[in-house]
């Protein structure tokens, strides 16, 4: 009781002085690799559907039901873009294990079977695919998966069907697609090797272009990607292939058969790849890598950095996190990593983790600003974007589309069926310029632009308290009066479409020497959190 007494009257504020501090708004994103004290007053700790910004933190899109009879869970989505300006010839298309359906027109009832396939099984359909355009202009989507082998769909006719004039391999066993230089490259199953054709050529003589004894680790030939650096001095045009096992190969030259026009430029390790053909995607003049060693640039690769050295690039700030995920979920498909340019986003989907509290859990990364956040409750099995949207399929044979305010809007039952977006995020800690002293928070007061808020719950935690808030709370806030509607002196304030939010004086108990704040709320629209300020107490120094 004495020690207790004691401790008490130490850390109990001297005098009852308020102070107001300004917490940051998070918009440097997620910092996951430096230490919990480390962190700038920009960074946090998690923000989950609402990301940061140039202007604030904003909530993502809400997610609409765009087809539901697919039939079986959808592993690849695969978008067409045709060349008509009124974009009648657009077409979106998703695999099933049994086929290939288009399901471009949306609505119930509207996925067609345009092709099936020759097996069905556990691996059928999870497969990648390139938009080519031969010499004559004619558009084409080429297809290939582990067990189905390569497909065709022509855009002129409207129609898909199995490759089979291609000599020197088995199209049957074609299992990964890519372009480098007006040539297309193939990847067989069970094989280190690569395989080219002719330039501007979709058919004819496949020529073989070893690789397996250039990988250090060993290993089946796992994808093959495009690094495309600006003219000039420096590297341009690479051809890197990776193999399973993570070893990158960059290559520069024009002719693969010429000795004196195609050679071995680098040579790196980036740990084991995770199941699927969509881990690694191109992103303004780099290509990022999912591996088990997390989140890799080869432009830090390039530059002379190892994987974990480059703390300060902008990849590394999740990679332990996307590393730790990959322990147990490294094999299970649903890895993929897509750019989604309409929100200037790079966005990486983790498989699903049924039963687990981050069951779907995207990791969103804002190419302006160079910072993480994490979209959660996004069903997602398959991603693409179409028409400047994003749209995934997921494990019950529906297409989704990332648009709008609500998540959950189903084709059924628009209305009944919705939900607001619930977001949650937790500030970096701060000792507000009194490092040693307690403080005893009184008021948070944040500020929103968006009149969609419908409700939110805040919180101060102490020394390094990680706990999420587990409810959106019941706080409603005031919204004001929207210019030139409203009557003067009588209904509010005109300031457009902020709201303006009362402050939440509940706090409850609690004291510490760092102070941080979480924040868990419902929005109905799109909402961005502009400000944040705290008033508090200041004690003596422990």
């Amino acid at each position: 009781m004495v020690l207790r007494e004691a401790y008490q009257a130490l850390t109990r504020p001297s005098l009852p002085t308020l102070q107001v501090q300004k917490f940051p708004i998070p918009t440097g994103g997620v910092n996951a690799v430096s230490s919990f004290s480390g962190l700038k007053q920009n960074e946090c700790h998690y923000c989950y559907n609402i990301l940061p910004t140039e202007q604030g933190m904003k909530t993502r899109r809400g997610t609409k039901e765009y087809a539901n009879d697919v039939g079986f869970q959808i592993r690849t989505m695969i978008p067409f873009n045709g060349r008509k300006a009124d974009r009648t010839d657009d077409k979106l298309y998703a695999t099933g294990n049994d086929g290939i359906y288009e399901v471009g027109t949306g609505g119930a009832g509207s996925a067609v079977k345009r092709f099936s396939f020759a097996t069905s099984n556990a691996t059928a359909g999870y497969g990648n695919y390139i938009y080519w355009v031969a010499a004559n202009g004619d558009p084409f989507i080429l297809y290939a998966d582990a067990v189905n082998g390569l497909i065709m769909y022509t855009g002129t006719t409207n129609t898909w069907a199995v490759v089979t004039n291609i000599t020197g391999l088995d199209e049957t066993k074609v299992r990964f697609v890519v372009q480098h230089k007006l040539r297309i490259w193939l990847i067989l199953e069970d094989d280190s090797n690569a395989y080219y054709l002719g330039a501007n050529a979709n058919s004819g003589a496949a020529t073989q272009f070893q690789l397996g004894s250039k990988f250090k680790n060993g290993g089946d030939l796992a994808g093959i990607f495009n690094l495309t650096v600006d003219a000039g001095d420096g590297i341009d045009d690479l051809f890197l292939a990776i193999s399973r096992a993570g070893d990158i190969l960059a290559f520069q030259g024009t002719d693969p058969s010429s000795a004196n026009t195609w050679g071995l430029k680098g040579q790196w390790q980036v740990g084991e790849i995770p199941a699927g053909r969509k881990f690694a995607e191109e992103m303004s003049g780099d290509v990022i890598v999912l591996s088990s060693f997390g989140v890799s640039s080869v432009n830090d690769l390039l530059q002379g950095s190892e994987p974990f050295e480059n703390y300060s690039s902008p990849m590394n700030k999740i990679s332990n996190l996307v590393r730790e995920r990959m322990v147990d979920e490294i094999s299970t498909a649903g890895w993929e990593i897509m750019l989604y340019p309409t929100d200037g986003a790079l966005v990486i989907q983790s498989p699903e983790r049924v039963g687990k509290a981050d069951r779907y859990l995207h990791y969103v990364y804002n190419m302006n600003t160079k910072a993480w956040g994490f979209w959660r409750d996004v069903k997602s099995l398959s991603m693409c974007t179409w028409r400047g949207d994003l749209y995934y399929g997921d494990v019950n044979g529906e297409v989704w589309q990332m648009t709008g305010t609500y998540d959950n809007v189903t084709i059924a039952s628009p209305g009944s069926n919705q939900t607001a977006v619930e977001f949650s995020l937790l500030t970096a800690f701060s000792d507000a310029g009194a490092p040693g002293m307690v403080k005893r928070c009184s008021v948070i007061k944040p500020f929103f632009y968006g009149t969609d808020l419908s409700s939110y719950q805040t919180k101060v935690l102490y020394d390094y308290d990680f706990t999420e808030l587990t409810s959106a709370g019941t706080t409603t806030p005031t919204t004001a009066s929207v210019w030139n509607t409203a009557k003067w002196n009588t209904t509010g304030i005109w300031v457009g479409d902020r709201a303006d939010n009362k402050p939440f004086d509940s706090l409850g108990a609690g004291m510490g020497v760092v102070m941080a704040i979480a924040l868990r709320g419902r929005a109905e629209g799109k909402v961005t959190l502009m400000e944040m300020n705290i008033t508090y107490d200041r004690g003596n120094y422990l």
